[in-house]
This record gives C-alpha cells, structure tokens and sequence, in this order.
C-alpha cells in the first residue's frame, strides 16, 4: 500500500513542493554551514536527477524522489555531499540536519496526511481495529 504513495497523481503537488523546498534547503544548509563552497553547488543542486520535477504524471519509482519518500537515500544526494564538504565529520552533521528537516517535511506532508485519509476511510466503511 504504501508503494503507492509517489506513484499516484494526487500526491504530486505535494512531491513537486517537497523536491523543491529540498533543493532550496540543500543549498542553504551547505552554504550555512561549510566554507569555502564551490560557485556551481546551486547548479549541481538543480541540475541532480534527484531534484528533476519535470516527470510526466506520477513520480516513477526509478526517480531518486521516490527513494526519499520512502525513508531511504539516493545516491544523487551522497554524491553532493561528497562534492562539497570534504571533512567527513562535517558532512555528517551537515547531512543528519538536512535529512532530519527532510523527513519531519515529508512525514508531515505525505505520511501524515495520508494516515489521516485512511483513517477517515475506514471510518466511512466503519472499519475498526477488531475488525482489520
């Protein structure tokens, strides 16, 4: 069931927003918190196949978006990491930060509010706990 989040059209607005404020966080955390940042990392940012909103439809599971959602991390973004930020212990930190203000977005925008649709679901079909 919950492959089915990203895959299906009514969820791309909110995966649209979630890979731009992504991209836009990325940047300013990298930039925040290292020195010496390379000119190009808002041009490797917008050019990572992690941060293409450009799919036709539905995310497809072979976008690295998909990944994200999902709890796991795509390798276009270690790879920004590893670009950037070369001191291994401050990379680290750089990324828990990002990745903990990634996942309480996505929490909140996708699992959330779909835990409160299903919900609500059940409740018309007037399925409960005994019942599941």
């Amino acid at each position: 069931m919950n492959a089915h989040v990203g895959l299906c059209i009514n969820h791309l607005n909110d995966v649209v927003t979630l890979l731009m404020e992504a991209a836009y966080d990325l940047y300013d955390i990298i930039i925040e918190n290292s020195t010496g940042t390379s000119f190009a990392l808002r041009e490797t940012i917008e050019s990572s196949p992690l941060f293409n909103i450009t799919f036709p439809g539905a995310l497809s599971q072979t976008h690295p978006g998909y990944l994200l959602i999902h709890h796991l991390v795509p390798s276009d973004l270690t790879i920004i990491f590893y670009n950037y930020i070369k001191d291994k212990k401050l990379r680290f930190s750089i990324f828990i930060k990002f990745f903990t203000i990634l996942m309480q977005k996505i929490d909140t925008h996708i699992w959330a509010k779909r835990s409160s649709l299903i919900k609500c679901w059940e409740r018309t079909l007037s399925i409960t706990k005994t019942k599941k």
